[in-house]
């Protein structure tokens, strides 16, 4: 092995100032830090990792860490969703930065499929979404309606091929015009921001579901933004929420103070950092470059495999 050389960018890399950058330990803090590596084999059915990451930070904890001094990092959300598997079966609490993206909250796909129905009436299942959601559901008890008014609606929309909308309208005229005919007719005319508001206020998000006020407060923060960039429309919004890419846009601030492990991708750890850091890293090869890693008694260096 060899240790791969520098890059030697030249011209790019001095105007951007970036050949200039030396990062160096805090003073005091030279050959304090403590890295150790575990290399596992895995198949299709086997997570061998699971143990391993649940020993290593109980073994933190019982060092005098706390839940909030330890990040786990992982190459990509699939991974993510892995380890907040492992950590709530070993009963260790946990903040899942894939889990603050907005989008992501059973409310906020109610909302979004409120809005794909009132950007385009004849989606059933945009309608049939909403019903028998949450955002409904909570609401029914105070309009006393069955819970099983809204699959019957369904039911009899496909046998009589009719919008599930317009049998729900016919069937239960009092919900339409007190929950659905107000927003109906102001979808296409109120700016966006306002048809947000009067969703919520109308089936009363805020009362009804207090622990998800950062999620629906995100939405109208996303709404703002994009009115100022002259996305006032239902379709900009959804066409925004549907973009995968945009995760910043949708993105929760965490409580730092909160008592948990933090769970994240490598890419959203940019600029932070933690006491404690476990990088899961799988058997990936990126960019071309056969990348290895070399472990001596005091030295960890990433080396390039001798073809």
């Amino acid at each position: 092995m060899r240790v791969i050389p520098e890059c030697g960018q030249g011209a790019e890399a001095a105007a951007s100032g970036l050949d200039a950058v030396t990062q160096r330990p805090k003073p005091g803090r030279e050959g304090a830090g403590y890295v150790e590596t575990r290399f596992l084999s895995r198949d299709a059915s086997s997570h061998p990792e699971q143990a391993h990451v649940v020993e290593i930070v109980r073994d933190c904890l019982a060092r005098g860490y706390q839940f909030n001094d330890i990040a786990i990092l992982t190459p990509g959300n699939d991974a993510v969703l892995s380890a907040s598997g492992w950590l709530n079966e070993a009963g260790i609490p946990f903040i899942s930065y894939s889990s603050l993206d907005a989008r992501n909250r059973a409310i906020t796909r109610d909302l979004f499929s409120l809005l794909r129905f009132l950007d385009s009436p004849t989606d059933d299942l945009a309608f049939s979404t909403v019903i028998l959601g949450s955002l409904f559901r909570e609401r029914a008890p105070e309009l006393h309606v069955e819970p099983e008014a809204a699959e019957r609606c369904i039911f009899e929309a496909k046998a009589a091929r009719r919008p599930v909308y317009k049998i729900f309208q016919t069937r239960h005229p009092a919900l339409w015009s007190s929950l659905f005919e107000p927003l109906f007719h102001a979808a296409g005319y109120a700016p966006l921001y306002d048809l947000l508001c009067d969703a919520c206020r109308i089936f009363g998000i805020f009362r009804l579901h207090p622990l998800e006020e950062a999620s629906i407060s995100r939405l109208l923060e996303v709404a703002v933004l994009l009115e100022q960039r002259g996305g006032n429309s239902l379709k900009d919004f959804l066409d925004t929420a549907d973009d995968e890419q945009d995760t910043d846009l949708w993105s929760m601030q965490a409580p730092k103070t909160a008592a948990a492990v933090t769970l994240m991708t490598v890419h959203k750890a940019k600029g932070l950092d933690y006491p404690v850091v476990i990088v899961l890293l799988y058997g990936k090869i990126g960019m071309g470059i056969r990348a290895v890693f070399e472990e001596t008694e005091r030295l960890l260096r990433l080396a390039r495999e001798q073809s």
